[in-house]
């Protein structure tokens, strides 16, 4: 008789979760250009305008999400080019919910040996359910950014080294060759990832030193790993070859030495770092206590609590990695001085989520315990019937916690989140460019604006060869003479050093013929052009 292969409650549970949480993020993706939930979206269009063409997007440059949203954007021809990187989000989205269900899979049964497999995996999808409903990373599933891709590379890094430490305990033992392939795995996904974000490291080095110190690999196998990370860091030869390219979005010409540099090391955000006052950081806290208990609610972040109890009497050198991942990221971010700064904080709450679990299990089980001595105490028996009766209210226990928690959280936050019908900035974009003359110049100042004139006049529209220009750039003394390489014969051949200067000169090269228009009011050129308010909000410069 031939036999069926069924798929195990793990499996099914694992799986889904990943598609709960990918119809959920369908349900709520924005169907085109979009700057998400609180404005946290706005780099979404350089991104796409960067991906589209190959180019070199601002620090550090996301090499792997270049050739990762170039690849998908081609490959799924669904709807336009943003509703794709969309789409790639969630995608992305789903992807790391099944990480994370794996992951606390994988703690909960090196904690929980003797509870059964079915209550392992009900309590490893509260955790998946409960990162996947988060408004924080919820956010970043419905738009085009590179903090799913990034969370994708968190979870891989995490089930690598739970499986590396915890995975395979009691079992066969390991030959050489399979440590060897482990790390060299290891390296070789930090590598790629770092290709896509930096702050990753945070995560990775902490997991690498819990790894170390229960595996005590040898020095042949920490070699292969390294030799992974190189493979993995080459990724980066992708900057200087697409900037030497002179693509449409090219950041610190990243084909010379000092441009290179200047990308890596973000040198034009540094200011940015530990930027906050000091006389803000009381109010900045408290804002960041809110947005714990946003992302989990009282119920779910009591079960973060009791799930680090639990681990800290087992596994102690895990707690402290992923705790000392979680307050390095959240005071990195809480110091860096940008409006969206939280998203970087979306790899803590992945950790986090995974006690989430862990600690709805350690519940169940003191309950079950209390419950089962009880009922012994008053009987006398030790039966299996009495120990079984200690499981009853996991049910009740269980119901309680997903709806208060993952599914409390889609209901109170979706209308929130429910980006299927927006469509103002793509609005925008397109009425800016059917309003302005052919070949003329358009000065953006905010990002929203300006990013979105490069995804329509690059991507969308690159026949109509208007010029869409950031004048926040100017700052950086690259920008000009990047634009006259990518606009031969348009534009003035010499810069002021200054903001101002290089407006006014594009304005007395290009205002009278073919024209010059802003997205933005402008005092300062007020006082010496003629702007004469146009539909859609642009200013249309002329000369005196």
């Amino acid at each position: 008789m031939q036999h069926i292969w069924r798929p195990s409650v793990s499996i099914v549970l694992g799986v889904g979760s990943a598609i709960a949480a990918f119809v959920l993020y369908l349900m709520t993706l924005a169907p085109t250009l979009s700057s998400g939930w609180r404005g946290m979206g706005v780099d979404g269009a350089e991104l796409l305008a960067a991906a589209n063409t190959l180019g070199v997007p601002h620090p550090s440059g996301y090499p792997t999400y270049m050739l990762f949203l170039k690849a998908f954007g081609s490959i799924v021809a669904i709807g336009d080019f943003a509703y794709r990187g969309n789409l790639a989000s969630a995608v992305l989205g789903a992807l790391t919910v099944g990480l994370l269900y794996w992951l606390t899979l994988l703690i909960a049964r090196k904690k929980y040996r003797d509870t059964p497999e079915s209550l392992l995996a009900i309590v490893s999808a509260f955790a998946a359910l409960t990162f996947g409903a988060a408004p924080i990373f919820w956010s970043q599933s419905v738009i085009t950014e590179v903090y799913t891709l990034n969370a994708v590379f968190v979870g891989g890094l995490a089930v690598l080294a739970a499986h590396i430490v915890l995975g395979t305990q009691g079992s066969k033992r390991r030959t050489a060759w399979d440590v060897h392939r482990l790390l060299a795995t290891f390296g070789l996904i930090l590598g790629v990832g770092l290709g896509n974000h930096l702050t990753l490291l945070a995560i990775a080095a902490p997991l690498a030193v819990w790894t170390w110190i229960e595996t005590r690999p040898r020095l042949s196998s920490i070699a292969w790993g390294f030799v992974g990370l190189a493979v993995g860091l080459s990724i980066y030869a992708y900057l200087p070859i697409r900037a030497g390219a002179g693509p449409p979005v090219n950041w610190g010409d990243a084909s010379s030495t000092e441009g290179f540099v200047w990308m890596l090391t973000g040198q034009a955000y540094q200011d940015y770092v530990f930027g906050i006052p000091l006389d803000s950081f009381i109010a900045r806290l408290a804002d960041w206590l809110d947005l714990v208990f946003t992302q989990f609610n009282p119920l779910g972040l009591f079960f973060v609590l009791v799930g680090i109890a639990a681990v800290a009497k087992t596994e102690k050198w895990l707690l402290l990695a992923t705790l000392l991942s979680v307050a390095v990221l959240f005071g990195y971010a809480m110091s860096y001085n940008t409006f969206d700064a939280k998203v970087l904080t979306i790899p803590a709450f992945f950790l986090l989520s995974a006690y989430s679990g862990i600690g709805l299990l350690s519940v169940l089980t003191n309950l079950s315990r209390w419950a089962s001595e009880g009922s012994r105490h008053r009987s006398r028996s030790r039966s299996s019937k009495n120990v079984l009766k200690g499981w009853r209210s996991a049910p009740i226990t269980l119901a309680v916690a997903f709806v208060a928690v993952p599914f409390g959280s889609v209901a109170f936050n979706y209308s929130s989140q429910d980006l299927s019908d927006d469509w103002g900035v793509l609005e925008f974009a397109e009425a800016a460019l059917d309003m302005a003359a052919p070949r003329s110049v358009i000065i953006g100042d905010g990002e929203a604006k300006t990013f979105a004139l490069w995804y329509e006049a690059f991507v969308e529209r690159p026949e109509s060869e208007v010029i869409p220009i950031s004048a926040r750039l100017f700052q950086f003394d690259w920008y000009g003479p990047s634009l006259n390489d990518r606009h031969p014969g348009r534009l003035p051949t010499e810069w002021p050093d200054d903001v101002l200067g290089a407006l006014e000169a594009i304005i007395d090269h290009s205002a009278t013929d073919p024209g010059v228009y802003l997205t933005y009011f402008s005092p300062d050129l007020a006082e010496k052009y003629m702007l004469s308010l146009q539909p859609h909000g642009l200013y249309k410069v002329e000369l005196r």
